[in-house]
C-alpha cells in the first residue's frame, strides 16, 4: 500500500491523489523513492522531500556518467 501525506492511503481503486506537483521531479525520482528501503509486503511512505533528494540523487548519478562518457 502506498500511503501519502495528503490521503490515508492511495489505493488503485480509488482516483489517485498524488500532489499536482510530482511531475517536475520526474519518472526517476519517483521510480527510486518507491523501491528505496521497502521490503515486499511493506507499505510505502511517500514524502516530497524523499523524492526531491531522490531527483538530486539521481542527477548527480547522471552527471558522473556524462563525465565518464564525454
Amino acid at each position: 500500500m502506498l500511503y501519502s501525506r495528503f490521503s490515508p492511503s492511495l489505493s488503485p481503486s480509488l482516483p489517485p491523489s498524488l500532489p499536482p506537483s510530482l511531475p517536475r521531479y520526474g519518472t526517476d525520482a519517483l521510480r527510486y523513492s518507491l523501491v528505496t528501503g521497502v521490503t515486499p509486503g511493506q507499505d510505502v511512505p511517500l514524502s516530497m522531500e524523499k523524492v526531491e533528494a531522490n531527483r538530486n540523487f539521481a542527477n548527480k548519478l547522471w552527471n558522473a556518467g556524462r563525465f565518464l562518457i564525454g
